[in-house]
């Protein structure tokens, strides 16, 4: 007992001796690094870090734990990159570089900071030589190649890439980009290194598809007509963090002041869907006389970039409207105009942002399936919960109404206290409700994806509010109910079961959606096609194949997993990659294809034609090292008898074959065909007669000098050995071999080619 001293030192390692500085902690470090002392006397229950200092202000930047000169600190992947890393190269932006050569089939890598989250970024790979296609990632994937998590764009040429600030997955921060010189046989460049500029720079853009295009954060929307039951879209981005925002949606709510216009249209805001609708997960009115939406600066939730806004036509049916002159008929509602404006304050003072968290007091555990009686008093919240081990189970909340107008708001982590201000699912139906919440919902998740870390069992949270009002029937009485939740599974997942007989039209698109329980097992997402020209001419395709975990509908500059090259017919969801889990995926299949231009040679390049018959088949499944083979999962193509047609390359690429030239449907040649081929004919002969020759004189040489040899050796003492007879065999045989050269220039092609193998 009694005094104690306690000193801090700044301890740090001396340049000279600090060779890496991901390993001895430089003395630069010190001046940023911040630290919370704490003496207490419960050495059982020590606080979390994370609750007293938090994360540190460069924790996205965890390029820099990967390229340490020694094996200290981690690669992300280790597959795929080597233990000392490549170095990145920053962009300026708006900056056009220097040029830069990146090798075939190799990578160089580049990155930028993007400060601004209401511009899109942009960029344009400018080519002089060779097939420069780009990958762009974020953290923690600071290396993107081909079989990463990217946005991509791999036109012929020059790239230009644009990354949306609306993307539901853009956040300000390091943009890391990949360039790789792509090489093949399907691109005219061959084998050539690429040699281009890159240009990253943020510009200004509109969303499409929404009502207004202009960002509802500067520009406010006036009198606007919305019909009983209809959505109306829009969008705006906060472009600073610590900011609180308020969104009012104005119009006549007093059936004094405008009897038969008056209306309750809802208002909707979701950060990551494009076009909320009233069940989805967004804050909400739920109520007629609170007409904003509150996104207030220490919401955990809330943070600067895009948002997306609805207003729906909300109206009372007229089975429950009995005075249309308080309950806000759909009549009514179809005639009302409203104004949408946004407001907001930049706070100087940042604990008005620390974020603040809601604590579960005490909510009611349920079972699957059980269904509890409860009560809540007019305008209170009884909280209920339950847990969901298998994200990939549908969970469905029924609230049997047997007094009043209970409604239901359902949150996820942080929201375990969910009111009609939060972030929440909700069902605000007349009299009873049932809302689904479905595991192919981007913002559903389950297992040990939840809490602050995402490795915590996910549990949902239900407030069930005992609604009160002049607009319901039951005025001010408090509810009581019976709620179950349930979790059940889907038989929608085409995990483990092909997909057969699909065909996607040139550049268009199919989607696909599968849900896996077992974060720990690799996933094989694969794509059986007719690759091979030669043999299916007609239907060879080279359709790209894409896997997102958060967007419904991929596109092919989307973020997402892809193929990105010909050869390569499968993507693979590796457990151990940061960025995957259990849960959902979406996946698309693009009908990619050449255009004519671009298509010289249709014994090469893909041409769009052939896409309407070109079948494939799609499987996902958790046995990678045993895929089935191609013949088992989609058989021949119903042109592979018809190969006669390989001869319409003008590369060679295809030999053609004469003797099926008759029986090939829509191949026949033309009078021009049969000079050109009468032609090949011709020196073929000259060229076999002039082989055949040569043959034969070497063969005669041969003879000559084995039988020489063959004499020395039975004059010398009978001294020939077993091997010396053994190699004349040998000799022997490898002349008769040489008469089967005497064959056209297709063997002599097979032969190269085997050369080429081995």
């Amino acid at each position: 007992a009694g005094h104690y001293f306690v000193g801090v030192y700044g301890w740090c390692t001396p340049d000279e001796f600090c060779p890496d500085s991901c390993v001895c902690g430089p003395c630069d470090n010190l001046a940023n690094s911040e630290y919370t002392l704490l003496v207490h006397t419960d050495p059982d229950n020590t606080p979390a870090e994370s609750t007293m200092l938090g994360s540190c202000p460069d924790s996205e930047c965890s390029a820099y734990q990967t390229c340490g000169n020694t094996t200290f600190c981690a690669a992300a992947f280790p597959d795929t990159i080597e233990e000392d890393c490549p170095t990145h190269v920053e962009l300026s932006l708006g900056e056009v570089t220097e040029s830069f050569t990146t090798q075939c089939n190799e990578y160089s890598y580049y990155k930028v900071y993007v400060d601004d989250p209401c511009k899109d970024l942009v960029f344009e790979v400018e080519h002089t030589q060779g097939q420069p296609d780009i990958y762009v990632s974020k953290g923690p994937e600071e290396y993107p190649t081909l079989e990463s998590l990217t946005w991509t764009s791999y036109e012929w040429g020059s790239e230009l890439l644009r990354i949306s600030h609306w993307d539901p997955e853009f956040e300000y921060g390091y943009f890391y980009v990949g360039i790789l010189a792509y090489c093949g046989e399907d691109v005219d460049s061959g084998e050539s290194a690429a040699v281009y500029t890159i240009k990253a720079s943020l510009e200004s853009s509109i969303k499409s598809g929404a009502q207004s295009e202009a960002d509802l954060y500067t520009t406010p929307v006036m009198k606007e007509v919305l019909g009983a039951g209809q959505y109306h879209y829009y969008h705006m981005c906060v472009p600073t963090n610590c900011t609180s925002v308020t969104i009012t949606l104005d119009n006549c709510i007093d059936p004094s002041e405008c009897p038969t216009t008056y209306a309750w249209p809802e208002l909707l805001v979701s950060r990551s869907i494009e076009e909320p609708t009233i069940y989805d997960h967004s804050y909400k009115l739920a109520q007629i006389d609170r007409r904003y939406v509150q996104l207030d600066a220490s919401d955990p939730q809330v943070r600067a970039g895009h948002y997306f806004v609805g207003v729906y036509g909300w109206c009372t049916p007229d089975e429950f409207c009995p005075d249309p002159s308080v309950c806000g008929p759909c009549t009514y509602a179809s005639a009302a105009t409203y104004n949408l404006t946004v407001t907001y304050d930049v706070h100087t003072d940042e604990s008005l942002c620390d974020p603040v968290y809601e604590v579960d007091e005490g909510a009611t555990l349920l079972e699957s399936g059980v269904g509890v009686q409860g009560e809540a008093a007019c305008g209170e919240y009884t909280y209920y919960k339950i847990e969901v081990p298998n994200t990939c189970q549908d969970l469905n909340i029924h609230v049997e109404t047997i007094q009043g107008q209970p409604d239901v708001y359902v949150g996820k982590w942080p929201e375990v206290a969910p009111t009609l201000e939060d972030l929440t699912w909700t069902s605000y139906e007349w009299l009873d409700e049932d809302l689904t919440l479905s595991h192919w919902d981007p913002e559903f998740v389950g297992g040990y994806e939840c809490g602050p870390n995402a490795d915590e069992l996910c549990v949902y949270y239900i407030g069930v509010h005992a609604y009160c009002g002049v607009d319901v029937p039951t005025l001010n009485d408090s509810s009581v109910f019976t709620i179950t939740a349930t979790l059940s599974s889907t038989a929608d997942n085409i995990l483990e079961t092909p997909v057969t007989n699909q065909v996607v039209g040139a550049n268009g698109y199919k989607y696909y959606e599968f849900c896996t329980t077992d974060e720990n097992t690799d996933i094989e997402v694969m794509l059986y096609n007719w690759l091979d020209a030669c043999s299916c001419p007609s239907t060879y395709s080279f359709p790209e194949l894409l896997v997102s975990r958060t967007k419904r509908y991929p596109t092919i500059n989307d973020y997402t997993w892809k193929l990105a090259q010909i050869e390569r017919r499968y993507v693979l969801l590796e457990a151990d990659d940061p960025l995957t889990r259990a849960g959902h995926y979406f996946v698309g299949v693009y009908g990619w294809c050449t255009p004519d231009e671009f298509c010289p040679d249709s014994c090469v390049c893909g041409p769009c034609d052939n896409l309407a018959n070109s079948e494939y088949t799609l499987l996902v499944h958790t046995d990678p090292d045993n895929t089935p083979a191609e013949s088992t999962m989609l058989g021949s193509c119903p042109d592979s008898e018809c190969s006669a047609y390989q001869a319409c390359g003008a590369t060679g690429f295809c030999s053609y074959s004469d003797d099926l030239a008759d029986s090939c449907d829509g191949s026949s040649r033309s009078d021009d065909d049969d000079e050109g081929l009468e032609t090949y004919e011709v020196a073929a002969v000259v060229a076999c007669s002039v082989l055949f020759v040569l043959v034969v004189l070497i063969a005669a040489f041969v003879v000559r000098r084995t039988a020489h040899a063959y004499s020395k050796a039975k004059s010398n003492d009978g001294m020939s050995s077993a091997g010396d007879a053994e190699a004349v065999v040998i000799d022997m045989d490898k002349m008769e071999s040489l008469s089967h050269l005497t064959t056209p220039k297709h063997v002599e092609a097979e032969v190269e080619m085997e050369t080429k193998e081995a």
